[in-house]
Formats: C-alpha cells, structure tokens, sequence
C-alpha cells in the first residue's frame, strides 16, 4: 500500500514547496536514536547561496560571491565560484549578506533551585545553569531574526550571584538543538535585586556587595580545602556545597564574570571587586558609561552597551519643562552616542537589545549610534567577531567562513542604512523568510447588491491587519428604521485581492454568498472590480 502512495505524497510534498506561503523547513534531521512516526522527513541539507554581495567579517567584502551551506555550517565560500551540484539554489542578486548578529545579553527567569547542596541565602545561586533550564521564545526569535540575530547570550534573571549564562540560536528548535555554548559567565549584580522579599538579608547595596564578598572567599577557601583533602590523607573532607564548588571555574580564570551595573559608577565597583579576587570581568552598561569614560576604560573591561535610548522629555509646556531635569535633558542628548565614546577611548564593546519595548527595534537603535558618531564597522564588529570573542565562540559564529556554522543573514542593502530591511535570516542552516509587519485594512465602501430581486445598498466594513482581519456588512431593509449587520467570515485581504463570504438568509438567499474582487487605480481613485458568487452559481458584478 505504501509503495502506491508514495508518488501523490512527494507530488503533494513539491507543490506544497513551490505554492504555499509558509515555506517547508530546510534543515537537515539531526542523528537520534528516536524511531520515526510515520513518513521520514528529508528536506533539503545542502545550499548555494549565489550572486550575493558577501560582508564576511568587518572590513571585507567578497563581491559575487557564492555561499555553500552543508548539513548547517558554511562549507564553502568563493567569489564567483558555481553552486554545488545538487544542492538548492538561491539566487541574491543585488542583494547583500552579513554573519549572523550577536545579542550579547537577555535574562530568562528559572525558579530557585530547591535541592543539592545549596546556599544558605537564596540571593547566592552560581550553581544555576541556564542550559539546564532554557526554554526557547519563538515570538523574541522571530523579532530577532527579523533584525538579522541569530544568536543570543541568556542569563538567569535574578540574584546578586545569578548563575551561569549560554549563547542559543534564535530558530525554533527545541533547548537540545538550541544551545551553542551551554556555559559562558557567572553574572554578578553588586547591588539588591530588582525583585527582593521584604526582611531577607541583605537589605541594602553595602550588604549586597558585603555578601558577594563573603561568598567569593568562601568559595577560595572551599576549593583549598578540597585540594588539601586530595592530596593528603589526613586532611578531614570538606561539607558539600554545590554554590562554592561552582564558582572554582571564575576563581581559576577559566570563567569571566559578568557585572550588572545600573550606574556608571557600578563600573568602578565591578573593577574594584574583580581586582580583589582576580577575576576577569565585563560589564553589563547601564548607557551612562559616558560619565566616566577615562575611568572607565582604565578598568580594561568590555561593555555590553544598551540601546534603549530615552525619550525626549516632556517641555511641551513651561509648567512641564519645570519637572524636567537639566540631568534628564543632558542624557536624552547624548545617550545615543554613548557608544561612540565608549568606542573612542578604546573601551570593547557590544551590543544588547534588553530595555527595548520591541526588540524588533534593535537595528534601528544601532542605526541611531552609527548615526552619531560610531563608526559602521565598529558597529558591525559589536555585533559580530566582538562579542564571539568575549563569549568563547569565535570559532563557530561572528563570521561567515568555511567550518562555520551557518549564521548569516541578506539585506537589500548597506546594514546601517535607515531603509535597508532584513529579507531573510538563516540559522544553523535553517531559513526563515523575514516577512514585512502586517498593515491595518480599516477600511468601509458602500455598494449595490442585487439580493433575491432587490436592489440594496451594502456597506462593508473592514478591521485589523492582513494577518487578522474582521469585517461585517451592515444595511438598512426596506421598511426598516434600523440597521442589520452580520459578520463576514473567511475574509482575506492582501494588497491587490480582497475575498469574503457571509450567509445570505438575512437578504433572503439561501446558503452562503461568496465576494471575491482585484484592486486597481482609476485616475488616483482605488476601485475594487470582482464578483458576487450566489448559491445558486449565478455570478453578479460589482465594484466598490
């Protein structure tokens, strides 16, 4: 039986392929041990993406390129080179490619852990490991991938020592496929936790960073101890505990640390802290860090620079101006070029999209850097070969380049251009099309139906966007002092084609009525021109 249908599925398989708007996925199966349900899957692994404009890394530029993709890594990359035979060809003419960008830091939350060998207060939780808890956000990623993202640093949200972050890739796939680099940094907050029980010691940032002290040489005490314990026979073994044994990588330097610093004078306390237990550090910025810049650079230690830039303050009126603060003006102007500064005095940077209200806006906010002051390649570095440096995986992602994994994404132009729009986004060889945001379809016409032999006029009113559109017909019968109305149901709007169908009792019609019509312009006037369909199979003309 199987041996019959095996022709009308792959029949159903390529037409799906070539006529569907959502297209099939593209990745190969990764190896498992798992049996298959029902009809193995085997879409295309092997790609050649041609006649692209290639920016592999900043300050290079491969012109026609050709980008071969196998089994989700770069396998090849050459200037006018030919596509792999067999593979599926893509053709980007007049289109531009850029490694796959970086979000160097996002929180997720993950419970306070309730077993092992933990710590005595509940704000000390380095053992958290955020690769043993993630959970993918398919509408973030898709936010992501819209703004060229492919990878993200994940840390755990709260605590004043949190746990340890990981760098995912944005598709969609499940935590065991997701995670690149399952451990990166210890993040560190020197100050009370956003989120607090009321009582729980401590109560004040001094208390904070006193007992952030206290659990860094604890945790040098506890890993002596064990060497001791190890090499001796009399040395007495030390108590368990999983929170002190998981800091011996950031005490060893195997490990960085990741400051969060709500001010820029969390900057130097974050210094001051590493330095004392000899740590390698970075700083999580607050976007004030150009109040101190000299002081700042001389830490020697990256910043994660945020753009989430302020509004303007509210001076609409004299009264208003009064509660607007000279300090408030003064960071409304120059936050936007903090990164500039920060770049200038020779401070590493890169770059987070935490603080947006829409990540879908993380483009346009680098753009706004570049725009004032930072140079594009810089930028581009930020995003890229930077923060894989700093994170450990600078040899799989930040470039576009053989042995790679396939991170990248194609622009209609110059990344830093305000009109340039991501087009497609590919992640571990996987890809999605970037689809524009859908448009509102409020609209109304009036028009005139022929409905069981009486003429009535018919407004129709549209709601929502092309994604979710509603509508309902109203009209007045004859006779009648009020309006009727009535849902449309399969309504579809797109930008040249407009289809929907209601019930036809209430006009006297038995069954259901069809409206399907095509959108043209008329001397600057937009007519819809289509086709009223009765359950009859008679066809009426009508134009709104």
């Amino acid at each position: 039986m199987i041996r019959y249908l095996a022709v009308p599925f792959l029949l159903a398989t390529f037409l799906s392929a070539a006529f569907l708007s959502t297209p099939i996925p593209l990745w190969a199966d990764p190896p498992g041990t798992a049996p298959t349900e029902g009809i193995r899957s085997r879409p295309p692994a092997t790609h050649s993406l041609v006649h692209v404009r290639l920016i592999p890394e900043p300050g290079k530029i491969i012109e026609n390129a050709t980008i071969v993709i196998r089994d989700g890594r770069i396998h090849s990359v050459q200037a006018g080179g030919p596509p792999l035979p067999g593979s599926q060809v893509w053709d980007l003419s007049g289109k531009q490619a850029y490694a796959g960008l970086i979000d160097s830091y996002s929180t997720q939350a993950i419970d306070n852990l309730s077993s092992g060998a933990i710590h005595w207060n509940s704000y000390i939780q380095p053992q958290r490991r955020v690769a043993d808890h993630y959970v993918p956000d398919s509408a973030l990623h898709g936010k992501l991938r819209g703004q060229g993202v492919t990878a993200r640093l994940v840390a755990p949200a709260s605590g004043i020592i949190k746990g340890i972050s990981s760098i995912v890739a944005t598709s969609n796939r499940p935590r065991s496929e997701s995670l690149i680099q399952p451990e990166v940094a210890q993040h560190i907050r020197l100050t009370l936790p956003f989120s607090r029980t009321r009582g729980q010691y401590p109560n004040s940032p001094m208390g904070a960073v006193a007992l952030a002290r206290q659990v860094l040489s604890d945790a040098d005490w506890y890993a002596t101890a064990w060497q001791r314990h190890e090499s001796s026979t009399s040395a007495p073994r030390p108590k368990r505990d999983d929170a002190l044994a998981s800091l011996r990588g950031l005490l060893s330097k195997q490990q960085i640390a990741i400051f969060d610093a709500s001010n820029e004078l969390f900057c130097l306390r974050a210094k001051e802290f590493s330095d004392e237990f000899n740590i390698q550090g970075m700083i999580n910025g607050s976007g004030h860090e150009y109040r101190r810049l000299e002081q700042i650079h001389a830490t020697g230690m990256p910043v994660i620079v945020p753009v989430d830039f302020p509004m303007p303050p509210n001076v609409s009126t004299p009264e208003d101006s009064l509660s607007v603060s000279l300090g408030a003006l003064m960071h409304w102007d120059i936050a936007p070029e903090n990164a500039a500064r920060l770049s200038e005095v020779g401070v590493e940077i890169c770059f987070t999209s935490a603080g947006l209200n829409d990540p879908g806006k993380f483009l346009t906010q680098i753009r706004v850097a570049v725009e004032r002051g930072l140079p594009a390649d810089r930028a581009l570095a930020a995003l890229t070969t930077v923060p894989a440096a700093l994170f450990g995986v600078e040899d799989r992602l930040g470039r576009v380049s053989p042995g790679y994994a396939a991170h990248l994404f194609v622009t209609d132009g110059d990344l830093f251009d305000k009109k340039t729009k991501v087009s497609e986004t590919w992640v571990d060889g996987e890809r999605f099309e970037i689809v524009d945001p859908p448009e509102s379809v409020e609209a109304q016409w009036i028009t005139q139906w022929n409905l069981a032999e009486q003429e009535q006029a018919v407004s129709i009113s549209l709601t929502g966007t092309t994604a979710k559109p509603g509508g309902e017909l109203s009209w007045t019968p004859a006779g009648a002092d009020k309006a009727k109305k009535i849902k449309l149901t399969k309504l579809r709007v797109l930008e040249s084609q407009l289809a929907f169908a209601f019930r036809g009792e209430p006009f006297g019609v038995d069954g259901i009525i069809r409206f399907s019509a095509t959108r043209s312009v008329e001397e600057a006037n937009v007519r819809w021109h289509g086709a009223l369909g009765l359950p009859d199979g008679s066809v009426q003309a009508s134009v709104l």
